[in-house]
């Protein structure tokens, strides 16, 4: 046997030995890592699988017929002669289908298209009166439908006949049998055919609807018209193979006044996200294809875009849920991480015996380091082996049976995603690397020399504060979550669509930053703690110098041992941020989406948006359907000025302000006066007061900034163009949140999260209309009108609304509880889940580092425990002395950990979870006793872990007092 075979086998032999006597340390350590590989695993599977779950719910709440987006828009590019077959709208709706059944096969089946000419219509009996008008056809379904729903007439017989759709029917420019011209221009020539209207139809949109057919082909010609009493759009049917014939005698063009629509209804059966994406790169790619189609112009604008925007919008909301889920994990990282730390630390007391007695025997370090290499292998890589299957078949149970993942999803996919494995590799590489290079300086501590120690002693205090673990720790943390945010930055601010390439990307430049941010945070909880550590020290010397006793021994004690607890105030300081929110915000949460919701919707019973300013006809209909009580007008007219635009802004004020104008104060509050919550600053009466001249409501946080009070003189200066008049207004009142007000940031966390730093003057205002019409003001945006609706309790709330969306004008309708639906649907459900698993572990940590630290405690002072023995002190004051240093230590960090969760809970956490605050700020549950229970009850945890063990430790001691 040669030199290294023998040195090999040498190597084994004090291997097995030294596995052998710390079995109990190895296999602590290895059951660990096993744990916490499995629950790794399973969050992160649950998690990407999760998203299946939350597509499969996003995809039942889509309309795809009623989202305001048509699929395919071809509205240029059609030459002469292109259309010249009667069948032709038929011949290339068959063009379009088959060119996405061929991508994605089944999902487009169901359909509705049309085509539309652009023209003018002249009406003779109104002295040759033009109108923009749109001669309009449909597939034969969508005709039948058309033609069964005639309210006048009959369906056309030949060319030279029409269908008539009025905007309004209440006052229709053309009426049955009435003769008209349509004409269209090319260059200066007029292009002019004469017609007959033969039939009358209303509410197009709401009856093909009703059929399963699209309501977004006609609100392409109407989103962007806001004046109908003053602008009419009239639209005319006819047949398809009329259509042709009719509109061969006009000129073709460029101008894209011929334009044929598609839109699909998507049937997604596809449930993989990568496959979803794959199918929006082949649409896409089709615009710019070269591919002929004979019935197919060759230049178009739109090929199923919705379709992209729903996946878009789906993963870039998924993103957000991602990023605000890895950012609420941060504390429980750490808490891991902490866990990790023990593992390292397991047996040091044995460790440093050994290590000694090695010594003793000759054997060289770099032997030892082999020795430690191979130790802290065998944890780490039982733990990636076993708890990465565990983790896969907890997952894939808990996905199965808990989140009811369907068999046609892969589940195994989630493993492709690229942090699963990054982080895999991470925590790999912190279990072995980082128990190696521990345990390497605990080996090279314990073998110092004397004067080696004695130098290593005389460090200055600061770099004792700064040690190398601190400031490694800082600098990784900060160059880490540079690099993932300059990464964010850079691919968020370019030119790539959000594939799924680039999703993965973001998903990890996230996962970087919040590493950075465990780091950077485990740093300064460090550095804390050391903190914490000199000022026990400090205190336990003076008070022993003072006075004698069994308390001030304790404290003594703690001076000298202090830095025992150094783990145990680290997670002290940590415990606070991992368990309050999970109880408070899962409380929290559904109260504010319940405000959220009833502000939205303006405290009323039902809310009627995005309807023509002053259509005083809509309020007719709406108040004379069966079950509506009254119905109140208000606006929301937004102001605003931002320093760099000096056009009438020459004194560079900047502001951002929203005025609620009530048209009747009366209506107004009789509308919401059943959903008005008794939580408001404000009252009933404060608005009735409104009902006067030149008075206003104002937003809480200015009004006390400013220091506005009862009666205090408002001038209108403030929101007005310097050359426009300004007018003084009376004070009433303030408040925090106002119906349909969208809520104004005006802190920096706000300001940060929503993109705006400029230094603006943010704040809201309620007045009445009569007192709004008499300002001068210049500085208007933008109005939006509003009609808040009472019902009576008799009546089906869902039955108005839909009598109400069957009225011919462009409205959209909405109530408290639809609006509270579409918040649950949007906020991430799975983040409160998380909390409370937080919250369970976060206890159960504490616990166990109580156990850990009362383990360690006992056999650093077992000497001191034997001196106090043998002259006279009883055990339970022993122990008493140790649990009154525990409860010393813990109690200061644990104060610590509560201030910060409560900065955050108020400051940040509604950005990490996603709750909406559009109208009003986040306010979380946290009263004072609540406060006091979290820290009386983390006090127990951990005092229940210390008593535990030391009870145990004391069960078993023996004296060696001699008689």
């Amino acid at each position: 046997m040669n030199a290294i075979e023998k040195g090999n086998q040498r190597i084994k032999s004090i291997l097995g030995v030294f596995l052998k006597t710390g079995k109990k340390r190895l296999l602590i350590s290895t059951l660990v890592s096993i744990i916490i590989f499995t629950l790794l695993l399973t969050f992160l599977l649950t998690w990407f699988n999760y998203r299946y779950t939350s597509f499969q719910n996003y995809e039942e709440a889509h309309d795809w017929y009623n989202n305001n987006e048509i699929s395919v828009i071809y509205d240029s590019g059609f030459k002469d002669g292109m259309i010249n077959v009667s069948s032709y709208l038929d011949l290339a709706v068959d063009e379009i289908y088959s060119t996405v059944d061929g991508i994605a096969s089944d999902m487009f089946d169901n359909y509705t298209a049309s085509m539309y000419y652009r023209m003018e219509s002249v009406n003779y009996n109104l002295e040759n009166q033009t109108y923009d008008t749109s001669l309009m056809t449909f597939q034969q379904e969508v005709f039948e439908i058309l033609t069964n729903n005639l309210i006048e007439g009959r369906i056309p017989n030949n060319k030279s006949e029409l269908i008539y759709y009025s905007s309004d029917l209440s006052s229709p420019v053309y009426q049955l049998g009435d003769q008209l011209g349509l004409y269209a221009t090319e260059g200066e020539t007029f292009h002019l055919q004469n017609f007959t209207i033969v039939g009358i139809v209303d509410s197009v949109e709401n009856k093909l609807y009703k059929h399963g057919f699209s309501r977004d082909i006609f609100r392409s010609f109407r989103k962007d018209q806001r004046e109908i009493d003053q602008f009419k759009m009239d639209l005319f049917f006819t047949s398809s193979q009329y259509f042709i014939n009719i509109i061969s005698n006009y000129p073709y063009d460029y101008s894209q006044r011929l334009t044929l629509n598609v839109d699909f209804s998507c049937q997604i059966r596809v449930k993989e996200i990568r496959s979803l994406f794959k199918i929006t790169d082949e649409l896409n790619n089709i615009q710019f294809s070269s591919q002929y189609y004979s019935y197919l112009p060759q230049r178009y604008s739109v090929f199923c875009s919705d379709f992209e925007i729903f996946i878009v919008t789906f993963q870039s909301n998924w993103l957000s849920q991602t990023i605000n889920l890895f950012l609420i994990g941060v504390p429980l990282f750490l808490l891991f991480g902490l866990i990790i730390i023990e593992l390292f630390n397991i047996g040091n007391f044995e460790k440093r015996t050994q290590f000694k007695i090695i010594k003793n025997y000759g054997l060289d370090f770099s032997t030892l380091r082999k020795i430690l290499l191979v130790e802290n292998l065998i944890p780490a890589s039982f733990g990636l082996v076993i708890g990465s299957s565990l983790g896969i078949l907890i997952g894939y149970l808990v996905s199965s049976f808990g989140l009811d993942i369907t068999n046609s999803v892969s589940y195994f996919n989630a493993l492709l995603e690229p942090v699963v494995p990054i982080t895999f590799l991470s925590l790999f590489t912190f279990l072995f690397m980082g128990g190696f290079i521990l345990e390497t300086r605990l080996a090279r501590r314990t073998l110092q020399l004397t004067s080696e120690i004695y130098k290593t002693k005389r460090k200055k205090y600061i770099r004792k504060i700064l040690s190398s673990t601190e400031s490694l720790l800082l600098l990784s943390g900060i160059i880490t979550s540079v690099i993932g945010f300059l990464s964010w930055l850079y691919i968020s601010n370019s030119d790539y669509s959000l594939t799924l390439a680039v999703v993965s990307l973001l998903s990890v430049f996230v996962f970087l930053m919040v590493v950075g941010v465990t780091l950077t945070l485990a740093s300064l909880f460090l550095l804390l703690s050391k903190m914490i550590i000199f000022l026990w020290r400090y205190i336990g010397k003076q008070v022993w110098k003072r006075r004698r006793s069994y308390f001030t021994l304790a404290l003594k004690q703690l001076s000298i041992y202090s830095k025992d607890y150094k783990r145990v105030i680290f997670i002290a300081l940590l415990v606070s941020l991992c368990v309050s929110p999970g109880l408070v915000l899962s409380k929290s949460k559904n109260d504010h989406l319940e405000m959220e919701a009833n502000l939205k919707a303006g405290f009323s019973d039902i809310l009627i948006q995005s309807w023509v300013v002053n259509n005083t006809r809509l309020m007719e209909n709406v108040s004379s359907i069966d079950g509506v009580e009254l119905v109140a007008q208000v606006d929301v007219v937004e102001l605003g000025e931002t320093s760099n635009v000096k056009a009438s802004n020459t004194d560079d004020r900047a502001f951002d302000v929203d005025i609620l104008s009530i048209y009747n104060v009366s209506k107004f509050i009789d509308a919401i006066s059943d959903n008005f919550p008794n939580s408001c600053e404000y009252t009933l009466t404060d608005i009735y007061e409104l009902e006067k001249n030149m008075t206003y409501m104002m937003s809480s946080k200015y009004a006390q900034k400013e220091n506005y009070d009862k009666d205090r003189v408002y001038t209108s200066s403030k929101i007005t163009s310097l050359s426009y008049d300004s007018y003084n207004m009376i004070f009433i009142d303030k408040f925090d949140y106002f119906p349909i007000l969208p809520y104004k940031s005006t802190n920096f966390l706000d300001r940060l999260f929503l993109g705006s730093l400029l230094h603006e003057e943010k704040y809201n205002l309620v007045m009445s209309n009569l007192t709004y019409s008499q300002l001068d003001l210049g500085t208007e945006i933008y109005t939006e009108s509003y009609l808040l609706v009472k019902t009576t309790s008799a009546m089906n709330k869902d039955q108005i609304i839909d009598e109400i969306e069957k009225l011919p004008y462009i409205i959209s309708v909405t109530s408290p509880e639809d609006e509270l639906n579409f918040l649950e649907l949007e906020f991430n459900q799975f983040s409160i889940g998380f909390l409370v698993i937080i919250t369970i572990i976060s206890f159960l940590l504490f616990f166990f580092e109580g156990y850990i630290t009362a383990r360690d405690i006992y056999k650093q002072r077992i000497r001191i425990t034997e001196s106090e023995y043998i002259v006279g002190a009883k055990k339970h004051q022993i122990w008493l002395n140790f649990s009154i240093e525990l409860l010393l230590v813990t109690i200061f960090p644990l104060l610590i950990s509560i201030l910060l969760s409560s900065i955050l809970l108020y400051n940040a956490h509604a950005y990490f979870l996603g709750i909406p605050q559009n109208f009003k700020k986040f306010v979380p549950w946290l009263p004072v006793w609540f406060i006091v229970l979290i820290l009386l009850f983390s006090l127990l945890v951990v005092l229940s872990g210390w008593s535990f063990e030391m009870w145990n430790q004391f069960r078993r001691y023996k004296s060696v007092r001699q008689e």
